[in-house]
Parts: C-alpha cells; structure tokens; sequence
C-alpha cells in the first residue's frame, strides 16, 4: 500500500488534529489521576473494606456516568466534553482532600473523579470516531 493511498482517503487535518489531541489528552488526563488516586487511596490508613469501597464508587461512578451520558446526550457532544473539562480541571483541584480522614469527604471525591472521567472520557472517544474516516484502502499491486 503506498503512501499516497492513505492521505487520500478523506481524512481532513483540521478535523482530526483536534480529536487526536482531545483524546491522547483525555487518555493522559485519566492515567495520571488513576495513578494518583490509587496512590492516595493506598497510602491511607483505611482498612481492605474502605479502600475497596473508595474504589467501588470510583468505578461505579465512572461506569453509571458513561452510560447516562450515552442514554441522555447522544448528541451534545460539545457541551459533555466542554462540562468535562471544568469537572476534571475541579477534580484535580479536589483530589489532595482525599487524604483528610473523614471518611465521606473522601466518598464524595472520589464519587466526584469516577463522574468527572465517566463524562469526559467517553465523549472524547465518540468524538474522535465521529471526525474519523472509516473506509477501506485496497492494495492494489501495481
């Protein structure tokens, strides 16, 4: 297949540079708190129940938001990913509280990263398929 191939399917650069930023961002964004957050929930003084629990929620509210942001708004893609970016950029900001050991503060935290990853993470994937250019380049040998 040659290169000439490839550029010629209909993919335009001004569509697609921004997706594949906003993604490989979304992408980065998400395994640095996961680390972060697996850090701090292991480094406290919690028992296997609470810790297991902090990350129940995590991953219940990610899960429950991905899906009730599919259900509900199919098509506001801008506004998910735009509401996205001020819940990640507030997560951020609230995750050194988790360390505090009251244990709601940190239920509520972590309800609030589960949610603020469960908007954004699934919109910026839709939205990078949607500027994609799904077709097939045949090989032909020349």
């Amino acid at each position: 297949m040659s290169v000439i191939k490839v550029f010629k399917t209909g993919i335009s650069l001004r569509q697609f540079a921004p997706a594949l930023i906003l993604t490989f961002n979304s992408l980065v964004w998400y395994t640095l708190m996961y680390a972060l957050f697996s850090s701090t929930v292991n480094g406290l003084s919690l028992s296997v129940t609470l810790t297991f629990a902090l990350y129940g929620i995590y991953y219940g509210a990610f899960a429950l938001s991905a899906v009730v942001g599919a259900v509900f708004f199919p098509r506001a893609r801008e506004k998910c990913l735009l509401a996205w970016m001020l819940l990640g950029t507030l997560a951020t900001v609230l995750l050194p509280s988790v360390e505090s050991n009251s244990l709601p503060v940190n239920m509520l935290v972590t309800l609030f990263l589960g949610v603020s990853v469960g908007v954004g993470l699934p919109s910026s994937l839709a939205y990078f398929a949607d500027t994609t250019s799904v077709e097939t380049v045949e090989d032909a040998e020349e």
